[in-house]
Parts: C-alpha cells; sequence; structure tokens
C-alpha cells in the first residue's frame, strides 16, 4: 500500500510542492519476460523517455532493499542497470545534478 502522506513529505522535503504535482501517477516498473524480471538498462532508459516526452518535469523513483541483485550488475559500475539508466538519463537530460 502506498503512503500517500509519506510521498507529501518527501515533495516537502525536495521543494516539490503539491500544487505542482500535475499527475501523481504510481506504478510498478518490471521487465515483460516470464517470470518478471528486473528492468535492463534499455528498459528503464526507454520508460524514462516516455515519460520525458508526455512532458513530465520529473519523477520520483523509489526502490526497495533487494533490487540490487549481483548478476544484473553488467555495466562495470557495481550499479544494476536499470540504475545506471537513471544517472545517464539525469546526466543527458537534466539541469539538476545530485
Amino acid at each position: 500500500m502506498i503512503n500517500l502522506n509519506g510521498i507529501a513529505a518527501l515533495a516537502t522535503k525536495y521543494n516539490v510542492y503539491p500544487d505542482r504535482l500535475v499527475n501523481l501517477d504510481v506504478e510498478c516498473w518490471v521487465s515483460s519476460r516470464t517470470p518478471p524480471d528486473y528492468l535492463t538498462y534499455n528498459e528503464m532508459l526507454f520508460r524514462l523517455k516516455n515519460v520525458k516526452s508526455l512532458g513530465a518535469d520529473g519523477c520520483f523513483i523509489w526502490a526497495g532493499g533487494v533490487t540490487n541483485p549481483p548478476s544484473l550488475n553488467s555495466n562495470g559500475t557495481g550499479l544494476p542497470d536499470w540504475a545506471q539508466a537513471i544517472l545517464d538519463f539525469n546526466n543527458n537530460n537534466c539541469q539538476y545534478r545530485p
């Protein structure tokens, strides 16, 4: 169950005010493989590009503590491929760099 109070608290913490949250859509992104698996680099990048092409200024991405299986660290960074896609997308498309 999604805790919407927690989302509001994070929005305030990161200076994103509720009146600017145009669309609050909670979605689970998993691969289309059977059984579902973590997203590959290209699958995550595709989704991020689609979110941007739809006009979103940004999005929140939550990942649980078990989302870093060593078998998916094929990019040599120690990060799962989907996380590397987020960093690369941010570096190439966003003004904000944490």
